[in-house]
């Protein structure tokens, strides 16, 4: 949550007039009131920049934002929505061919308004010291202006592919608007060009609640954009990029990220219902760390809220998501074997599938013993079939006490990004550039200890045949 400080709108009337409010109250009162700061007083201060810095928190942090991604807080709907382990009722829209064309698209998903304000904000930036403004504060926004731009750009790929790369403040008349796709290579080698940038100048140290990015969550990025071009461009492309530069990059920094020490998995919770990873989802006080480096915070109290167990719970609200067995098999056992290399497993009922299986398919669905409050009591809670498909309910996301479940009433921490992703982003782009020959030592450091958390008995740091 990117709080407003209850000091904001003196500082904004005081910039606005250049004047104080302890002193010469008749002559602010007699000044004409302005609609909007001008140019020159938001790009010649910290304090302008840091403002102007703001806009591009609040588009991403929007229930509405009009990117090609699921972001701000609709991270905890993306797997109902774009992925392809749930059973519906009918196909989304964007799997269906020739529903989307130029005249159809949704206008959220072209809009170019946030790239402009980030655009705008980058030619307008000083690009040297000027009174009021170091050197170190000038680049530091910049790398703001540019996470977020290649955050935009990003995302647009993931969607689109080949794109017009514009990086200027176009005007509604500017030719360029209208200028041809380019090759997605250019486009992604852009974006690890300002997230190099960004990890380069932004500064270190986090906000208490880890609403706002730094040096880590750039870098972060950063492995999950290079990993997602290099292992396209190696296995799908026919565009002629270079695989090796993206998964380079994608390894060093994520390499970065682990080297700082500033990060660990959480394992405080051990591996019941509402053990180490499910309390990465729920929690009601904040970012549960070290692990989560990134995420938008809930508040009771300034009513920003989220409706994750309205979603997840309600036959009438979502989208009734429920997980196909198939995915439900890719949990291992508890002793990290295939769970389809048990003998029956196709035929169990859900109750003995359930047993002896990776911790966080019990913190990811409903299963046996599972249970739920509601009036201070707890009462068993096996899965609705009012809301679910197939029986595999989901509960990553949903808060304990049903009185959540009844609107969008919310105030779980919802994680952007974690450290996890990170020690799988630097296994895979290690072990596809190596091709095969990822160490002991390496996966032991990275899946293997992501299983040993989620309470597998078996030999973490003995290199399997395939990653997680």
């Amino acid at each position: 949550m990117y709080k407003i400080k209850s000091n904001f709108l003196i500082w904004v009337v005081m910039l606005l007039t250049g004047g104080s409010l302890l002193s010469g109250c008749a002559k602010e009162l007699n000044q004409q009131p302005q609609a909007t700061a001008s140019q020159q007083a938001v790009f010649s201060s910290t304090q302008g920049l840091s403002l102007y810095t703001q806009s591009f928190y609040s588009v991403y942090n929007s229930s509405s934002a009009p990117w090609g991604q699921m972001p701000g807080e609709n991270i905890y709907k993306t797997d109902a929505q774009i992925s392809d382990f749930g059973a519906q009722m009918s196909v989304p829209t964007y799997l269906t061919m020739g529903a989307y064309t130029s005249l159809t698209t949704p206008e959220s998903m072209w809009n170019r308004q946030p790239l402009r304000n980030i655009n705008y904000f980058l030619q307008n930036i000083p690009t040297a010291p000027i009174p009021g403004i170091a050197a170190t504060d000038i680049a530091n926004y910049q790398a703001i202006g540019r996470f977020f731009r290649a955050y935009f750009y990003y995302n647009m790929v993931q969607t689109y592919g080949n794109l017009p790369w514009i990086n200027t403040a176009l005007s509604p008349t500017d030719s360029a608007l209208f200028g041809p796709r380019i090759s997605r290579v250019i486009i992604m080698d852009s974006v690890v060009a300002d997230l190099q940038f960004a990890a380069a100048n932004l500064q270190s140290q986090a906000d208490p609640d880890l609403t706002y990015i730094n040096k880590w969550t750039a870098y972060g990025l950063l492995s999950r954009a290079a990993l997602f071009e290099g292992t396209f461009e190696k296995y799908q492309s026919t565009s002629g990029g270079t695989p090796t530069f993206f998964l380079q990059a994608a390894e060093a920094a994520a390499q970065a990220v682990m080297a700082s020490g500033s990060f660990s998995l959480n394992t405080a919770g051990g591996t019941g219902f509402g053990g180490a990873y499910r309390s990465l989802f729920i929690s009601t006080t904040g970012p549960v760390t070290p692990e989560v480096m990134w995420g938008v915070s809930y508040s009771q109290s300034l009513n920003v809220l989220n409706d994750a167990n309205w979603y997840y719970t309600s036959s009438t609200y979502g989208d009734r998501f429920s997980f196909t067995r198939k995915f439900i098999n890719t949990y291992l056992t508890s002793t990290g074997t295939p769970f389809t290399s048990v003998p029956g497993h196709d035929t169990m009922s859900f109750v003995h599938e359930m047993q002896n299986r990776d911790a966080r398919l019990y913190q990811t669905i409903r299963t046996p013993g599972y249970s739920r409050t509601l009036d201070g009591a707890y009462a068993a809670a096996p899965p609705v079939f009012n809301y679910t498909y197939t029986g595999y309910m989901p509960i990553k996301w949903c808060l304990q006490d049903e009185m959540y479940d009844n609107g969008g009433l919310g105030i779980n921490y919802t994680p952007l990004m974690r450290y996890a992703e990170i020690l799988l982003n630097y296994a895979e782009a290690k072990e596809e550039l190596q091709n095969g020959s990822l160490t002991a030592t390496d996966w032991a450091n990275t899946v293997g200890a992501i299983r040993a958390r989620a309470g597998i008995t078996g030999p973490t740091n003995v290199l399997p045949t395939t990653l997680d």
